[in-house]
Formats: C-alpha cells, sequence, structure tokens
C-alpha cells in the first residue's frame, strides 16, 4: 500500500509513537535542518526569510555541531529551473509549503513526463488529493525518523553549551579572504544557497 503522508497519516504515527503531534523543535531558531529547508524555498517561487534575519540564522547554525559537515547532508534544491528537486528537507517545512510530509521531493522532468503520469494516473483512478499529481517521485518521513530529533530531543532534557566548530584552516582562511564574498550566479537559486552557505563556514558573511 503506497502512502499519502499528509496530516491524517503524519497524526496517526505520532500517536502511535507516543510522541507530540507535531515536531516540537520546527521552528528557525530550533532545528538548523528547518531552518536550512526554510531558507532554500526562495528557489521554489516562496518568500525567502529577509536577509538580516537569514544571516543571524546562518551565523547560529553554521557554527553548530549539528549542521551538516558535508553537502550530501544538507538541505538542498537542484535541477532545472522548470524540473527541481528537494532533497534532505525537513517533513514540516515541506507541509507547510506543499501539503506532504518528506524529506525528498522531485518535480516532472518536463511537459511530456507531467502529461504521460497525468494519464497514467487518470487510468489508475488516483485521487485528487494524490501527491503524485504534483510531484514525479516523493519519499515520506515522520519528524521522529529525522536524523537530528533524537540528538534535539537529548539537548532539550539535558542542556549544554554547542561547542563551537572552527578548525584552525578555517581561522586563517577567514583572515586571508576577508569577511564579504559576492556569489556570481545565474538562474539557479539553489545552487546560489548552497555555495553560499559553503562559504558561510570558512568566512563570516557571503554577500
Amino acid at each position: 500500500m503506497e502512502i499519502e503522508p499528509d496530516l491524517t497519516w503524519y497524526m496517526e504515527l505520532s500517536r502511535d509513537r507516543g510522541v507530540s503531534p507535531r515536531c516540537p523543535f520546527a521552528t528557525v531558531d530550533g532545528c538548523p535542518r528547518f531552518w536550512a529547508s526554510l531558507s532554500l524555498l526562495e528557489a521554489m517561487g516562496h518568500t525567502s526569510i529577509p536577509k538580516e534575519e537569514d544571516r543571524r540564522l546562518s551565523d547560529k547554525w553554521l557554527k553548530s555541531d549539528l549542521f551538516p559537515r558535508i553537502a550530501e547532508h544538507e538541505p538542498s534544491i537542484s535541477g532545472s529551473p522548470s524540473s527541481k528537486c528537494l532533497s534532505n528537507y525537513c517533513p514540516e517545512v515541506t507541509y507547510q509549503s506543499f501539503g506532504f510530509f518528506a524529506h525528498l521531493l522531485c518535480e516532472h522532468g518536463d511537459e511530456i513526463d507531467r502529461d504521460m503520469a497525468y494519464k497514467r494516473h487518470h487510468e489508475k483512478g488516483v485521487p485528487n488529493g494524490s501527491w503524485k499529481w504534483s510531484w514525479s517521485a516523493l519519499k515520506p518521513m515522520h519528524f521522529t525518523e529525522c536524523p537530528l530529533y533524537s540528538q534535539l530531543v537529548h539537548r532539550s532534557a539535558h542542556p549544554s553549551q554547542e561547542p563551537e566548530i572552527k578548525t584552525s584552516a578555517q581561522k586563517k582562511m577567514s583572515a586571508k579572504i576577508g569577511s564579504k564574498v559576492f556569489i556570481v550566479h545565474g538562474h539557479d537559486e539553489g545552487a546560489r544557497e548552497g555555495v553560499a552557505r559553503f562559504l558561510a563556514r570558512i568566512i563570516h558573511h557571503a554577500a
């Protein structure tokens, strides 16, 4: 049976697992994955986080040991302007933005792929509210399956000061380069934001 990761599915899982109905850490200051997922949504045509607020959050989370140290583990948006794929996403953000709880969502490749998919869905009687009408691929996720959830629960129960992650090489690079970098980019907003976060690890701000 295929999953339709809507609110009913999510709430039933929460009840079965004996946890709160929704993720208790799903705020920009409560979880780095929530912030990073929300920050990238400008590339999907959504309203962006105000620049000063996004810079504050970037400074906070990129110093945290909770933030991924390799790009493959970070929330990201890849693909072409007409066909994007969201990876490693916070399911709370995908529900707020698209109506489904998932960590991976991919659009159809082009109009031909979309038309063929629509034809198949009509033939199979896929319900109108199904994710399949909007996405070519989707992988559901409940917040208890998020790789950060257990760590956040532990830290909320045992508060401690987070270590600042900054190597001596990063400090030298920061002193050598300075504090401002201008990123030249085309129409790929997701790539721009990914590069900005990478640069922010070794210098103070990316403009």
